[in-house]
């Protein structure tokens, strides 16, 4: 009985980490090179926008052709991100005059720069119990 009651538990823990994720597509548009592999930062507050720590991270790569995506399974909520291809993969964003990225970037709702980075209220988008599509075109430096 007690091994039942374990394989319950389980099956319950693992059905709730998986019942209340809904997907979200991210179809990115624009590459110019299929070298390295597309970073998007995720962020789940305004607060984690603000200082610069992603709640997630993902990688997509490798690249083919001129689009990527990226598809994950997030909780409902609302959500932000900054995303960029990494053409060299240092894993790391090049910074190019003034500190604005060296390499193709984007930000939710496409979302563009002006003179400071954009407001996590710009950018941020609701994940429903449907779902979630973000069509992105990347800004070339």
């Amino acid at each position: 009985m007690k091994t039942f009651k374990t394989v319950i538990t389980a099956a319950a823990l693992a059905f709730s980490n998986t019942a209340f994720a809904s997907p979200v597509h991210v179809h990115i548009q624009g590459l110019k090179q299929n070298t390295g592999s597309i970073v998007l930062n995720l962020f789940a507050s305004a607060e984690s926008w603000d200082k610069e720590t992603p709640d997630q991270v993902f990688q997509v790569s490798p690249l083919s052709g001129n689009s990527a995506v990226a598809d994950m399974d997030l909780p409902q909520g609302t959500y932000a991100f900054f995303l960029y291809h990494d053409v060299d993969g240092n894993g790391e964003l090049k910074r190019g005059t003034f500190g604005l990225p060296g390499e193709p970037y984007a930000f939710s709702n496409n979302v563009r720069i002006g003179f400071s980075k954009p407001s996590f209220q710009k950018m941020k988008f609701a994940v429903t119990d449907a779902g979630a599509a973000q069509d992105i075109q990347l800004v070339q430096p």
